[in-house]
């Protein structure tokens, strides 16, 4: 219980401090699975895999077993490829992982101060994380850092890079005989432009992540919540509901269906401002998956598809192994 306490005070005076929602850095805001994606890029939406480094490195803990996932998006219209990776490795109590994700965007107009056209460029955004994880029974604490970098193909264009830290922590209770996962995570992000550090940079944030799970035999039925602060305001609200039909319970193979919402999605930009915010739309995703245990290797494949938006869409499909 003190160990609780503690993790919620150092969050309380944390979030008091964090940076508001804009400038670089905004890519790593993009879901790094389909299944993240369908469930509203809620926290313990990837709990037990090295997605989880993207929301709380807490999470890579609760797992005995070694995990690979490769994700990509489906449709490239205007908003670029993106892809994701990482790989999970448990050492006794501890686990570590790697997480990298990539998204490059090209043929961007330019135009000069005159509105003259100058030709196409490009940009990539690349992110590296890594973290480790301890757990004891039902409590896991992690740590993660990040590394960002930024680049146009344009000449005479700064190269920006950033640097991040995670602290996470994740509980797994029960109230009122209700399973509860409870999940804490601190991001804070520094960003070095020109060898001077700026502080326009994202994302530097406080997560409160809940997870319920019900089980029905067969069936079973998990709502999830991220409640997300910045500049000690509420800032985003992410949700998120799963649907597990488990057709073998010997190979644990099952079919999934997924749905969620998550507030605030950033393109790759570094000159977002917050007045900007409220014109980007909220998103609703739907996504299936399906899990397949073949003897000691148990392979899932998850898509996501966009239904709110026609123009700014993006889809994704995510293939994981457990070992």
């Amino acid at each position: 219980m003190i160990k609780k306490l503690y993790i919620f005070i150092i969050s309380t005076l944390s979030f008091i401090y964090t940076q508001d929602l804009s400038g670089y850095g905004s890519f790593l805001l993009i879901s790094p699975s389909a299944k993240a994606t369908s469930l509203g890029n809620t926290m313990h939406s990837v709990i037990e895999s090295p997605a989880a480094l993207f929301f709380n490195p807490a999470n890579l803990g609760f797992s005995n077993n070694t995990s690979f996932y490769a994700n990509t998006n489906t449709n490239d219209n205007y908003y670029g490829n993106y892809q994701s990776f990482g790989l999970l490795t448990p050492i006794n109590q501890v686990n570590i992982g790697i997480a990298v994700s990539q998204l490059t965007i090209g043929e961007i107009e330019n135009y000069n101060d005159e509105a003259v056209y100058q030709g196409n460029f490009s940009s990539t955004d690349l992110g590296v994380i890594i973290g480790m994880s301890y757990s004891h029974k039902n409590m896991s604490w992690g740590i993660s850092t990040k590394y960002m970098n930024s680049v146009f193909s344009l000449k005479d264009t700064d190269k920006s890079e950033a640097y991040g830290v995670d602290i996470g922590f994740t509980s797994k209770n029960f109230v009122s005989r209700v399973p509860l996962i409870i999940g804490f995570n601190i991001s804070r992000s520094f960003a070095n432009i020109d060898d001077k550090l700026s502080k326009e940079y994202v994302p530097s944030k406080v997560t409160l992540g809940l997870k319920s799970l019900q089980d029905f035999n067969t069936f079973s039925f998990a709502p999830y919540l991220d409640i997300i602060l910045q500049e000690s305001r509420v800032n985003t609200l992410n949700w998120g509901i799963s649907a597990d039909y488990r057709l073998n319970q010997i190979n644990l193979s099952k079919v999934s269906l997924f749905f969620g919402q998550k507030g605030y999605y950033l393109e790759n930009s570094s000159t977002i401002e917050k007045s900007e915010l409220n014109q980007i739309p909220k998103r609703f995703n739907l996504g299936v998956g399906g899990q397949l245990k073949i003897g000691t290797i148990s392979l899932s494949v998850d898509y996501s598809h966009n239904i709110s938006d026609y123009y700014m869409k993006r889809n994704f499909i995510t293939i994981s192994m457990i070992f």
